[in-house]
């Protein structure tokens, strides 16, 4: 327990809850989650510019079932619970340019089994609905390219509809295991707090469909392209926006935990209904340097965190 990691505390199976529910609020006191609700989708859509999607979630129309809708030929009113279920996995997932056999594993892990040609469907039909989405995939392909051919000259550029991100590359040393220095190129992109995204010792070779890219990162030589990427800007983001979040929230309630994308408070019951409300505002509110982001949570509050998590839906 002493090594315990609060970020993946399980939540699947018989006892996945349980030691959710062991974190008890004091006596006098109840738990408060505060979960922010799609925020990756949101984020990727607006940073991809897909301004049909960021309206939908401006309106707070069902995105996934409306996705369903489309896989499905139907109106989203007609969508089933399974469909709808099918159209969530579609806008969680398909976004970072998953193809359809790692689509079709990932709903195996939820129990859900679809042969590969359905899977194909889903994964043509994300990309036909949203191909905003799908150029800024290209868009960060073409990035790395000049990110390795033009370092050397330390370029720079922006990326993103929603907002500017600068990018550039440096050649600078790299010391490896066997403690050998030479210099590599480093690619980055700095997000609005300053901080950079950095891809070390980012090489390029060819590959059987084209240029494959490769970074070292701590824990080995890893794959990088287009769409993770474009994962690693949108959660480097995100975190920006709660980071933002906590900021506002602790000015007249303490954090007591972050556990990815939700904020959790321990708080009198006199104070519940008062701080949930200023909790609520802060986690829906656009973030000065995100104009145009429409974000929005949920709130759950209970005895323990394991309830107050279930009660945040």
């Amino acid at each position: 327990m002493e090594k315990i990691n609060l970020q993946n505390l399980p939540s699947r199976g018989p006892y996945g809850k349980v030691l959710k529910k062991t974190m008890v609020a004091p006596e006098g006191y109840k738990v408060v989650d505060c979960d922010s609700a799609q925020i990756e989708a949101r984020i990727l859509a607006w940073f991809a510019g897909q301004q049909d999607l960021v309206l939908d979630f401006e309106l707070k129309r069902d995105v996934y079932k409306k996705q369903a809708g489309k896989i499905y030929h139907k109106d989203a009113t007609d969508v089933t619970s399974a469909e709808r279920f099918l159209g969530k996995q579609t806008i969680l997932g398909c976004g970072y340019q998953m193809g359809a056999e790692r689509f079709q594993v990932q709903l195996a892990t939820y129990d859900v089994y679809i042969p590969l040609a359905e899977a194909e469907h889903i994964i043509n039909i994300y990309r036909e609905s949203n191909p905003e989405i799908k150029r800024m995939w290209y868009k960060c392909q073409d990035i790395l390219k000049h990110m390795v051919s033009g370092a050397h000259r330390n370029i720079r550029g922006v990326v993103g509809a929603g907002i500017a991100l600068n990018w550039g590359a440096d050649v600078e040393e790299i010391t490896y295991r066997n403690g050998v220095t030479k210099p590599c190129i480093t690619g980055w992109i700095e997000q609005p707090n300053g901080l950079k995204i950095y891809y070390k010792d980012l090489k390029v070779k060819a590959g059987e469909r084209g240029p494959e890219y490769t970074y070292q990162a701590r824990d080995g030589v890893k794959k990088i392209y287009g769409g993770k990427v474009v994962e690693n800007i949108c959660q480097a983001l995100a975190r920006c926006a709660i980071g933002t979040q906590i900021v506002d929230i602790s000015k007249k309630t303490p954090v007591a935990l972050t556990v990815h994308d939700s904020i959790v408070a321990c708080i009198q019951d006199q104070f519940i209904d008062k701080a949930g409300k200023y909790i609520v505002e802060c986690m829906s509110k656009t973030p000065e340097w995100a104009e145009g982001l429409p974000l929005d949570c949920d709130i759950g509050i209970g005895a323990s965190y394991g309830e107050a998590a279930e009660n945040a839906g």
